[in-house]
């Protein structure tokens, strides 16, 4: 038996889109965990407004972006979406070594665009394309390919830096080397396929696309707020992404470059490990929806606790202010091991808190125009708390503050989903859109929805009446 690689497959779009995070996010998180603004510790400030400027543009134009997706199409959306990250790339450069700043606000305004985009489109085919007992896979294979970028860069950074004591500066090559590796997310983007023309392995098409004018799609976006499920996991969506706020300006105070660089090399390996073991647990088919949503809950309110409860004491074990000059701690010395630890713990929370509540959103709906609708919302959602929290640290809060205030609001964000498992998880959503989303032959078998008498699929699901007249697709 040859093996089935059609371009159209689901799972090879979504290898795509992979891709698309490989060069783009990967290569933007290696320069984010290198410290703020560059890697220089006393450009924290501007930085932190590029952010608010850049996740407040994201959190906007995100909400609407799945609207723009159901009209463009994944390629020509993930292609906009991708440009954004070497034009910023170019801002934070010039900022670095001329120490204007306009460019860099700019370039953080274009990837706010950018970034909606594009993670909008990675989440609609994570979440549109894989069946109920993939999507997590579908999902980690997504962030697997993003993290490996992050190694890859890492590496290129730790290799010119380790031998570089200094607390800042980021070298010229570090630049030129990432904004060509970014540029090739836009050529990737270019073998996305349109959702009307993916099929699965059998030839089946993932549902029934029907025209929708714009009008229709911004009304699809605003049902969302008729959902009582969308306003319990809201809270949990704006602080989702809080670790990437303050763990990077911590570590740019406290550790010099090459240490900065070790760091961003050992966090790629343990994001993958999250990753692959996370994904384990909310795909176990043995265990039902609800239970592994229970599991997945466990495990991130867990982490996020050790994470924050270890990061309060390590602050309060030292002087007041002492992270306001940097410290330039290498990993030789005796100050290494404390953070060092509790910023790979917030890594491991960086990594599965997204990816929870992405993988409980997906329990919300399988019909591909809702999921598109919902992968915009939930990135406005991230974008938006990322944004807020960033404004915060950018008006001079003290990071000590930060901290307790993150605590406080990382944790009590995850009541509403634990009511949300308990009351809204259920075991499928397939017999509920039956009319719309086709069910893959495997989600049949596993929910014995064939009876006895030899019921097929197409006896199942009216969308094959409606669906025959379509071409197979062959790409």
């Amino acid at each position: 038996m040859g093996l089935n690689l059609r371009r159209n497959l689901p799972e090879v779009q979504n290898v795509i889109s992979g891709i698309c995070l490989f060069f783009a996010v990967g290569i933007y998180t290696a320069v984010l965990n290198l410290g703020a603004g560059g890697a220089q510790a006393d450009s924290a400030h501007i930085n932190n407004i590029v952010a608010a400027s850049l996740y407040s543009i994201f959190g906007v134009v995100a909400f609407f972006a799945g609207s723009v997706l159901n009209k463009l199409g994944p390629r020509y959306t993930m292609m906009i979406g991708a440009f954004g990250y070497p034009f910023y790339i170019t801002g934070l450069w010039y900022f670095d070594k001329k120490g204007s700043a306009g460019y860099a606000i700019t370039g953080g305004c274009v990837l706010g665009v950018g970034a909606a985009m594009l993670w909008t489109v990675s989440n609609y085919v994570a979440f549109a394309y894989g069946a109920e007992h993939q999507k997590a896979g579908f999902y980690a294979t997504q962030a697997i390919l993003n993290t490996c970028g992050n190694f890859i860069a890492a590496c290129v950074v730790f290799g010119i830096t380790h031998n570089n004591s200094l607390p800042d500066g980021v070298p010229e090559s570090v630049y030129a080397s990432f904004f060509c590796l970014m540029m090739m997310a836009i050529v990737a983007g270019w073998f996305l396929c349109k959702p009307q023309d993916v099929r699965r392995k059998d030839g089946q098409p993932l549902a029934v696309f029907k025209n929708e004018t714009f009008w229709q799609e911004v009304k699809g976006c605003a049902s969302l707020f008729k959902d009582i499920r969308t306003w319990l996991l809201f809270p949990a969506l704006l602080c989702a992404e809080n670790p990437l706020v303050l763990q990077p300006t911590i570590s740019a105070y406290w550790f010099d470059l090459r240490t900065r660089s070790l760091i961003t090399l050992v966090t790629a390996v343990i994001q993958l490990l999250a990753f692959i073991g996370f994904q384990y647990i909310l795909d176990l088919e043995r265990l039902s929806r609800k239970a592994r949503a229970y599991a997945g809950f466990g495990i991130l309110f867990t982490v996020l606790v050790a994470a924050y409860s270890g990061e309060a004491g390590w602050f309060f074990s030292h002087p007041s202010g002492f992270l306001t000059v940097a410290n330039g701690v290498d990993w030789t010395e005796s100050g290494f091991g404390g953070f060092f630890v509790l910023f790979l713990l917030f890594q491991i929370a960086a990594a599965i808190g997204p990816m929870y509540l992405c993988w409980l959103i997906s329990t919300f709906t399988n019909e591909p125009r809702r999921v598109g609708y919902y992968a915009g919302f939930m990135r406005s959602g991230m974008a938006c708390g990322t944004a807020a929290f960033f404004g915060v640290a950018a008006s001079g809060v003290s990071l000590e503050k930060q901290v307790i205030a993150h605590f406080v609001c990382q944790v009590c964000s995850l009541f509403p989903v634990f009511y949300l498992v308990t009351k809204y998880v259920t075991a499928t959503n397939y017999l509920e859109e039956k009319d719309i989303v086709f069910i893959p032959s495997h989600e049949a078998e596993v929910l014995r929805l064939q009876s006895e008498d030899g019921v097929s699929i197409a006896d199942i699901n009216p969308a094959v009446e409606e669906e025959k007249a379509l071409p197979k697709g062959n790409l």
